[in-house]
């Protein structure tokens, strides 16, 4: 008889574009680093995706063109917390602290 592992991951999750985080599908990051996005972006992704959601005819070139106004939303957005990470770890280590 063989015994199965079991994990917490489910087929609904996948894992925030930050950290290694199980997240919702329906969620780009946890909610940590979402915190670390300014709102006009947050909003841009959000309307960009809903956009494209909405969208009749995703295949078709106007569809595509949704697609890639989300996708540098998207990427913006994962820059922003990613860079706003970088910036918290090299101030906490005091290695340099940045301009105001």
């Amino acid at each position: 008889m063989s015994t199965m592992k079991a994990t917490s991951y489910t087929p609904t999750q996948h894992h925030c574009a930050v950290c290694p985080k199980p997240i919702g599908q329906r969620y780009l990051m946890c909610f940590e680093h979402w915190a670390l996005v300014p709102p006009e972006q947050q909003q841009a992704v959000n309307q960009t995706w809903r956009r494209y959601m909405g969208c009749q005819l995703p295949r078709l070139a106007s569809g595509m063109r949704l697609l890639d106004g989300y996708r540098t939303a998207r990427q913006q957005a994962i820059a922003t917390a990613a860079a706003a990470i970088n910036a918290t770890a090299t101030t906490t280590q005091g290695e340099t602290q940045p301009c105001l």
